[in-house]
């Protein structure tokens, strides 16, 4: 089973592991580019101050260059790198920075600039071009002015070694954000889920006594909202179903208990003395009806429970809900005459509903026969069927029963 709590935390470290992957990778990349373009830049420059150098005399080619004192191409770390050839391939200069390398000579083009490894410990960044010397203005026969090869490069060895200490120390200053990032991201999804801990508690709190209760959101984060609003419904369809279970169970034991009284005190009144057969048939005939009428009690029910249970599917059909109530009514009336009630019916007017025939039937049923159960004797029972816009009316009355004040 997955971790909220995990799943956060290593989504946040990774996530910010790559953050800082990413702008560790970007910030050298920016810092080379940076370097290299500014050393670029010097190369140019040292370049056309090299040209403008070499003219053509009548001597032959004059590298006026070799006149200052540039400590630059002398060997040692970060020195520059010269060399220089004839059109014809021969070389006119080596600097003494080359010692026993010699640079990569330019093909026909304009400049470009190149990186380059003179060996496995010498990385170099040159410059390549070719031009045509300046000639003399005193040579007068000058022939056309010759075109010069030229390689300019500078030793990378301080680059190198600067960039490889700016990797280091991204590294570094990485890896300690993403311990402190580790430890930031615990503490604030530990507080982030404190509340969902809440909530736990307050519904491991809750049982079939406790209902009633709610689950407070006025302090959890918005985003919690609505499934609080979902659980407190939730609970409240439980709190519900819970009464409607204890109403139900009182209402059948009430039925179950008057007509079982009934005949345990007719057979008790019976057994007390010798009577005659009569007196027993009567009896038996009276403890018969109360027993039909306990079984159509469990019956009722144990259709409920299987409707309730997924076992039933209702069947809607079309169905005249006057006729229906009619053909019930018959088998309800001669009990009602036995007690002497009168019972009004009006249901001579078609009324057209659609619904299940034998769970709305039994509904009907019982309804009727509550109203004949829980009147007094010589009594009224009025069943009435009204078409309404768009459902029918059944209503069920009866004229009570008058409560003993002893």
């Amino acid at each position: 089973m997955n971790s909220i709590r995990s799943t956060l935390r290593t989504g946040l470290v990774v996530a910010t592991l790559a953050v800082f992957l990413a702008a560790g990778v970007a910030t050298e990349r920016g810092v080379r580019q940076a370097l290299l373009d500014d050393l670029d830049q010097t190369l140019r420059e040292r370049a056309r101050w090299v040209t403008s150098t070499v003219e053509l005399t009548e001597e032959g080619l004059d590298l006026g260059f070799k006149e200052f004192a540039l400590h630059e191409f002398e060997p040692g770390e970060g020195a520059s790198l010269l060399q220089l050839w004839h059109a014809d391939g021969t070389v006119l200069y080596r600097s003494p920075s080359l010692g026993k390398f010699d640079l990569v000579r330019p093909e026909a083009g304009a400049e470009y600039l190149v990186s380059e490894r003179l060996s496995k410990q010498r990385h170099t960044r040159t410059i390549r071009l070719r031009f045509i010397a300046r000639i003399d203005p005193e040579y007068m026969d000058a022939p056309a002015a010759p075109v010069v090869s030229m390689t300019l490069g500078r030793d990378m060895a301080s680059v190198d070694a600067l960039l490889s200490r700016l990797r280091v120390l991204l590294a570094v200053v990485g890896l300690a954000a993403a311990l402190m990032m580790l430890l930031f991201v615990r503490v604030v999804v530990r507080r982030s889920l404190r509340p969902l801990e809440q909530i736990a508690s307050e519904i491991s709190a809750l049982d079939t006594h406790g209902l009633s209760r709610r689950v407070e959101a006025a302090q959890i984060p918005l985003e919690l909202v609505p499934v609080v609003r979902r659980l407190n419904e939730l609970l409240e369809r439980l709190h519900a179903a819970f009464e409607r279970e204890r109403t139900f169970s009182a209402d059948v034991a009430h039925e179950l208990r008057t007509p079982l009284a009934g005949i345990r005190t007719s057979m008790e009144v019976e057994l007390s003395q010798p009577r005659e057969a009569q007196s027993y048939r009567r009896t038996l005939g009276e403890s018969l009806s109360l027993v039909l009428r306990m079984q159509g009690l469990v019956e009722t029910l144990l259709q409920l429970a299987r409707f309730d249970a997924g076992l039933i599917r209702a069947a809607p059909e079309n169905l005249d809900l006057a006729e229906l109530t009619r053909s019930l009514m018959g088998a309800a009336e001669p009990r009602a005459t036995a007690r002497g009630l009168t019972v009004h019916t009006s249901l001579e007017q078609a009324t057209p509903v659609r619904a299940d025939r034998a769970l709305l039937a039994t509904a009907i049923r019982n309804i009727v026969d509550n109203a004949i159960s829980h009147a007094d004797d010589r009594g009224r029972v009025r069943v009435e069927v009204t078409p309404q816009a768009s459902h029918a009316r059944l209503q069920v009355s009866n004229s009570g029963a008058q409560m003993s004040t002893a």
